[in-house]
Order: C-alpha cells, then structure tokens, then sequence
C-alpha cells in the first residue's frame, strides 16, 4: 500500500453498458457527488466524473489521483471493475462503494482495495483518514478488505440517522457540469417501510424512513435547483409523510419557486387533494409510479400493497391536477403470464398513462428476488451488465425466457406505437409526442442488442433440453412413443397425451407390463416414463423409486427400445414450461408447441385446475 498521503480523489459514477429510457435526462446519483463535498471540506482535492454527464474516464483522470472511488450499480458493475483495474494497474487505491457491493463485496476485491458497504459518508472519509494518519482501518464500521489473502468485512456500520449534518452537494465538482442543462437531484429521505420481494431499498437504508429538515431541503434547493432545467426529488417515496411532504411544498409555493420539478410517489398519495393541488401549484411537472402490475395476484406477490382499481383511481386523481404520470411497470414475476403483461399493456394505454417502462424483473443482489431465484437454481447468468431491466436474466416460472423477452418487447412496442404518437398530436400534445417519438426510436436502437439476447435465451433453453434427455437426444424427431404411467395421475396422462397428438406424435399408453413392453417392438421408437414431483419434498421421497422403476422398465424392454425419464417439477416451474421442453425434443417449432399446449390446456381446463386445487402447495399450470 502507498505510504503518502493521499491529496488527490477522484470519484467516479460508470456509464451503463447501453442507452437507456433515462439517458437523456442525465440524472446524477447524489452518493458520489455528496462524498466527494465532504472531502473536499476536509481539504483534499476532489474531481468526480459522472461518466453519462462527463464522458468516459480518460487516463489522464486516472493517473492524477491518488485514490480512485467508484459507485456502481449492477448493471454498471462490470465498467466499475475495468475502470478498477486500470487504476490498480497505475497503482492507485481502488475503493468500490454502492449497492451491488455492499452485498457482493468480495467479488469486488478482487479488482480493488476496499469495498465501503452501505452509506458510505462516514466509512469513506474516515478509511483515508486512517490510511493518511498509518492507522489501523479494523476498527471502521462498515469496511471490507483483504488481509493476508482472507477477506475481512467489519461489522456494519449503524445507519445515519441526523441527516442534517451531511453537507449540500456541490454539482461544480463534477466534470463537464452545466446546470442550465441538467436536471438537479435533490434527496430529502432514506428509508422505506415496505417490502417489495425485487427492491434492495430496505437492506441498504433501511426500513425506518429518516428524513431531512424542510430547513436544509430549501436551502438546497435555493443554492442548486433555481438556476437548473429541473429538479428531481430522489426519494423512493416523495411524500411517505404527508404532513411533512406539504409543508415542504408550502414553504416552496411562499418562496416563489417556479422551477419544473418531479419525483417519486406511491400511488396512493393521489388521495390527499390538498397535496394533488400543492404539487400543481409549485410547477410539479409529473410524478414516477412504480405500478409494477395490473394484476392483482401479482401484486400481491410482489407485495406491493396496492391493486388496480385504487391505481385507476389514483391515476384519474393526478390526470385532473394536471399532473403528468411516468408508469413503471415490471414482468415476469411467477405469477405473470403472457396474459397478464398483455392486460398490463392495455392497462398503461387505457388509463392514457403520459410516458411507461416495462422492464424485466431484475433479481438484483441484496433483494429477497435474487436470494429465492438463486437458491433455486434459476439465474440463468452473472454477466452484470445484462442485470439492467431489459434483458430476461432469470428463468420464468409459467412462460420460457423467449417468450418473457418478446412480450416485454412487445408491451413497449405497443405502448409507444404510431397510434398512440398520433393521438397526442392530434391532441396537440407536442411534449408528450415527441416523448412517444424517442421511445419508439429507443426500442428501435435496441432492438438487434435485445434480438441477440433472445437468440441467446432460445439456445440456453434448448440446452436445458439437450441436457434433460442426454444421450436420448439423438432419436430427436421421432413419432412413434410409448407412455409408460410413471407416477403421473391419470388426467397428467390424458394431457401428455393430447398434448404429443396435436405435435403429430403417435402415443400408445402402455402398462409397465412385461408382456405389453415386449409387444412394442416394431411399434414404437421410445418409451416415455413421466415422473411428477408435485410437492417440493417429494424429490427425496420419489427418486429412488423412480430410478428403480426406470431399471425395472430397463429389464423388460425388447432390445433397442429406450425408456426416456421426463421430470415435471411441478413445485418449480409451470405444466407450460415443462411441456415446451418436452415438445422440443419432438419438434423444432416453438410456435407449433405453444399452440399444441394451449388448445390441450382448453380442452382439459377443468379436470387440470380440480387437479391443481388437490395439492395444497399449488402447483401452476
């Protein structure tokens, strides 16, 4: 480690790894540009790029510091680390801070010297007072490091609770800064007392909100909002404390503020009129909603604690304040299907919501999503950069990850088509029109990237089929099977069985009979053994057996016929799924299979859900 001391920092905020709905507006996040105002206070020479603001990190800005801070999300992970790299390359202290690793710190040492875990505006300037006084860094809460080739993380460090003390970040230190031109992030909360299974809001601040004084907001407010196109209020919930969020807003209407601003709020807060017309008469340009869902068994999964008939009416409510609405939506929860993103699509265009995303659910790191779709095996990557709400990274429970990709595409491409362009202009609506123009044009400068990762996800899952059946799938093609019962209920059977007819397959249901597997000889070119695990402790339970079965298949069968083992995981993944890979092994066309399972799944609707309902943990169809 260098023994000077260290004068000079540089911190930086990575680009994302491709344009994104927000590129334009070029929001900075206030983690890097808040540390750097309290280094500086602390006399050492900062310079912070903000690579979407700045540009890229020149070499030049590496070589100049003495210790290089990076803060990333995941999405910007893996630009974090090569910049990390560089600078550790150069000889630099790297020091890694944000949200992805503080819950992956050890991963990032292995391109850097330290990782500060959540809020970092006490862990960092007291790690290079240590370093600049020879101290030890072991008694810094919050702090995770290598010593001697082990990792040492330090306890946690108690989350700020007087957010008052922190100073007002000072924009002039970022690269390239031109307020007139930018849009002005101000926070004046952390914290959030809900739940949500995809959010990594309440690991990393917190569930108790702590918020500003309405002193220190305006104050913030006077010295960087009144000169900038815009300002954004960061807060995951702009108005968690009504009472609190209008006196805000009174002070600001009595101090003549005139300043276009927006911010986040849940939809509820379009209940308080008093606030509706507060936020109408201080320039509230618009308001960003995470809906996530119109479906009300999502939402409950995602325990939003909201359904659609409140988030209609809270639309409605903004609508006549003159209150502009950004929808965040977000498929491919387990309960989703292609169905219920539809209905969320036309959701966002009958509510005549202004401006929406549909991203993918993201599992990212630290969030009860990651956690539960990793233990189960379905992350279907680590490649960071696609971690960035666009790309299906997970494996679905009730569509495959091809299908995913395309109805999130699909969702967009509706939502900002050529009709709804003219719409608003006929409404003249220009604002808004070219807002519809600009998301029609970045779906299409996304659409070979995203056309990439969907021929990606078809190969993944074709593997997964190739896999399944093993040595099997040479015979891949084959139209002449045996239905051995397994352990499958008889209405399971019936299925398979419709289901292989309409792909062009002939079946003969065939007892695990010595006499009647003898008698297929010449008749068939496999035999299909079905093992359903419907229960989650059942694999235990029926493996063994089902392995005996298949020996005791094995035994009676003429020579050259093959018993093909076809797990259905009932507890993990959806009857849909399960059918796809097996209609894959038969057929290559995806569309011929979906159409096979879906005319199947009418015809026997009613026998599948009485046999759904039996199990207690509810298997999906």
């Amino acid at each position: 480690m260098k023994k000077e001391k260290i004068r000079r920092v540089l911190m930086i905020e990575p680009r994302p790894p491709a344009e994104h709905v927000f590129s334009r507006a070029k929001i900075p996040r206030l983690g890097t540009i808040l540390l750097g105002t309290i280094l500086r206070s602390q006399g050492i020479d900062v310079r912070v790029i903000i690579e979407e603001t700045s540009g890229p990190t020149e070499e030049a800005d590496l070589k100049w510091a003495d210790l290089v801070g990076i803060s990333s999300i995941t999405s910007t992970i893996p630009r974090a680390y090569a910049l990390g790299d560089r600078a550790w390359a150069l000889g630099k202290i790297v020091v890694y801070g944000g949200p992805h690793v503080t819950f992956l710190p050890e991963e990032a040492l292995a391109h850097g010297d330290f990782v500060v875990r959540g809020e970092g505006e006490e862990t960092f300037p007291a790690l290079i007072a240590a370093l600049n006084e020879g101290c030890s860094v072991k008694g810094i809460p919050g702090l995770s490091y290598r010593e001697e080739g082990r990792f040492i993380h330090n306890p946690d460090r108690p989350l700020l609770q007087d957010l008052d003390i922190l100073p007002i970040p000072d924009f002039s230190l970022i690269k390239g800064w031109n307020p007139k031109q930018a849009v002005v992030p101000v926070a004046t909360s952390r914290g959030c007392p809900f739940a949500c299974k995809f959010c990594s809001v309440v690991t990393m601040f917190g569930r108790a909100y702590r918020f500003r004084s309405a002193d220190l907001i305006l104050e913030e407010i006077r010295r960087n909002a009144f000169q900038a196109k815009h300002l954004f209020f960061c807060d995951d919930n702009f108005a968690a404390h009504p009472a609190r969020a209008k006196e805000l807003l009174t002070r600001m209407k009595a101090e003549g503020f005139r300043t276009s601003w927006s911010t986040q709020v849940r939809a509820e807060s379009a209940f308080d009129r008093e606030f509706l017309r507060l936020l109408r008469e201080t320039h509230c340009w618009g308001v960003y909603i995470g809906f996530e869902s119109a479906d009300d068994q999502v939402l409950k999964a995602y325990r939003k604690k909201q359904n659609q008939a409140a988030m209609e009416k809270a639309i409605q409510a903004f609508h006549r304040h003159g209150i502009h609405i950004h929808g965040m939506f977000m498929v491919g929860a387990d309960e989703d299907t292609e169905e219920t993103i539809r209905a969320t699509t036309r959701f966002a265009v009958r509510n005549r919501i202004d401006s929406a995303q549909f991203m993918m659910l993201t599992p990212l790191p630290g969030t009860e999503t990651f956690e539960t779709l990793e233990r189960e095996n379905r992350l279907l990557t680590r490649r960071w950069e696609l971690y960035d709400g666009s790309h299906v990274v997970h494996r679905p429970r009730q569509m495959t990850e091809v299908e995913l990709q395309q109805a999130a595409y699909q969702a967009l491409n509706t939502f900002y088509s050529w009709p709804a362009i003219l719409k608003r202009l006929m409404k003249m609506d220009i604002y808004y029109s070219y807002i519809r123009l600009y998301g029609k044009r970045l779906i299409k400068r996304a659409k070979d990237r995203l056309d990439n990762h969907r021929c990606w996800l078809a190969e993944n899952f074709l593997d997964q089929v190739r896999v399944q059946f093993g040595p099997v799938w040479k015979y891949r093609g084959v139209r002449r099977v045996a239905l051995v019962p397994g352990n499958a209920t008889e209405v399971y059977q019936t299925f398979i069985v419709t289901f292989l007819d309409r792909l062009g397959v002939e079946v003969i249901s065939a007892p695990a009979r010595p006499e009647i597997l003898q008698s297929l000889k010449d008749k068939v070119d496999l035999i299909l053994v079905p093992f359903f695990q419907y229960l989650q402790e059942e694999k235990k339970r029926l493996s063994p057996a089902w392995e005996q079965m298949i020996a005791g298949i094995k035994e009676k069968l003429p020579e050259g016929l093959v018993p093909v083992k076809l797990p259905v995981d009932l507890h993990k993944e959806s009857l849909y799924r399960a059918c796809v890979r097996v209609g894959l092994f038969f057929s290559s066309n995806r569309e011929k299979i979906r159409r096979a399972y879906w005319k199947t799944y009418q015809k026997l609707r009613p026998q599948l859900i009485s046999e759904m309902n039996s199990f207690p943990e509810g298997p999906s169809l």
